[in-house]
């Protein structure tokens, strides 16, 4: 598809990102016993970039988690809360954010799919951009 190509060309070159998604509190239980195993999922378009490990039976996450991943800058990223079942998950919430350079997102609202009024929990989120991810070519 050239003109996807063209389109991402256009918009800039890939930063490196650190990411760390420290704790949560989650207001709607997704499963019977009133808790959740809660785990947080960061996408770019449909590609998941990095996540969290489930904890487990908690409305209360800490997940102390630090990582990186590549995406331009102003592009959009999805979080969302998800919750680990025996079988599959469950999503407890989403959010969108434009990525800036030194984005501190303390806390940040998760909302229902496709509802921006009920909140379904929070999170601790701070972003850094890395700067410019360089290429080599071989010689």
């Amino acid at each position: 598809n050239g003109k996807r190509e063209m389109a991402e060309v256009q918009e800039g070159p890939l930063h490196k990102w650190h990411v760390e998604i420290t704790k949560g509190q989650i207001f709607v239980s997704t499963d019977r016993n009133g808790l959740s195993d809660p785990y947080v999922v960061v996408k770019y378009e449909s590609e998941e970039l990095t996540k969290t490990k489930p904890t487990s039976d908690t409305m209360s996450p800490e997940w102390n988690y630090t990582g990186t991943f590549d995406a331009k800058i102003k592009s959009s990223i999805t979080f969302k809360m998800m919750d680990k079942d025996i079988i599959g998950s469950n999503t407890v919430g989403e959010c969108s954010h434009f990525l800036e350079k030194g984005c501190s997102l303390n806390p940040i609202n998760f909302y229902a799919s496709g509802d921006r009024k009920v909140i379904t929990a929070q999170a601790f989120i701070t972003l850094k951009d890395l700067g410019e991810k360089k290429f080599f070519k071989p010689v």
